[in-house]
């Protein structure tokens, strides 16, 4: 079976269990929603990058749905959909460092603008591509000289990974500055953001030279998102339970 011919995956166990733990994390830190808004972005991450990983990797076996998107030319619609709702999660993961160097409400905005256009651009490229007709393993790896195909999974790996990139920077420069109990959810997020880098220049790899580094993404591209998701989570549980036990100890 070649790949572009392979079954999508269904739910089992690492994303029912991820989304459950993920879940419940995210619920224990909307409690602070009102209270620390500066909480709010690594809170939004995590739910975004559950739910991107839920419908790529677990909700997508369906055969009857993905015959129907096609003659749509809407397939590979979930695929499309799980990049999108990560490519949010990179404009929140931006937003999260700009917020820890206070540069204010344009450069959020800014973020927000790019991070739209593009989402705007992924989509006009999906449904420019053969990839909006035909069901395929990975967006943009199919060897055809589809080159809207091709130029939507070089845009949608690189805002990704970039994203990931300065998550990781700024956890470098700023290690040194929190309370030690904060650093441990510093460490977390800085190895998720270092998976997700990870992820990304394989994907990236993946469309450059398909018949080399396809194998390799197919292998590894499920595990390194499951770790680099658990420590994101990670990082919200840590970073919760911090800045509850500093808040006790204010007080008293």
């Amino acid at each position: 079976m070649s790949f572009a011919d392979r079954e999508p995956l269904g739910f089992d166990d690492e994303v029912l269990g991820l989304a459950m733990v993920a879940t419940a994390v995210v619920a224990a830190r909307a409690s602070q929603w009102r209270t620390r808004p500066e909480s709010r972005p690594l809170t939004v991450v995590i739910a975004l990058f559950t739910s991107a990983f839920v419908i790529g990797h677990g909700g997508s076996h369906l055969p009857w749905l993905l015959d129907a998107t096609k003659y749509l030319h809407m397939a590979n619609a979930s695929a499309v959909t799980n990049d999108l709702i990560r490519t949010a999660a990179a404009g929140y993961m931006c937003t999260l460092v700009a917020r820890t160097w206070k540069l204010g409400d344009r450069v959020y905005d800014a973020i927000r603008g790019v991070f739209a256009t593009v989402a705007v651009t992924m989509i006009l490229l999906w449904q420019l591509s053969s990839d909006g007709a035909r069901t395929v393993a990975y967006m943009g790896t199919v060897t055809d000289d589809d080159r809207y195909a091709t130029a939507y999974g070089y845009v949608s790996d690189i805002n990704i990974g970039l994203a990931h990139a300065l998550v990781f920077t700024n956890v470098i420069l700023a290690y040194s500055f929190p309370p030690p109990m904060v650093r441990v959810s510093l460490l977390a997020t800085g190895a998720a953001a270092l998976c997700g880098l990870t992820s990304a220049g394989l994907r990236f790899a993946s469309v450059a030279d398909p018949d080399t580094f396809l194998p390799v993404r197919a292998e590894w591209s499920v595990p390194i998102l499951v770790v680099g998701i658990a420590l994101y989570i990670l990082a919200g549980l840590t970073g919760h339970l911090a800045t509850a036990r500093l808040s006790r100890s204010g007080a008293e």
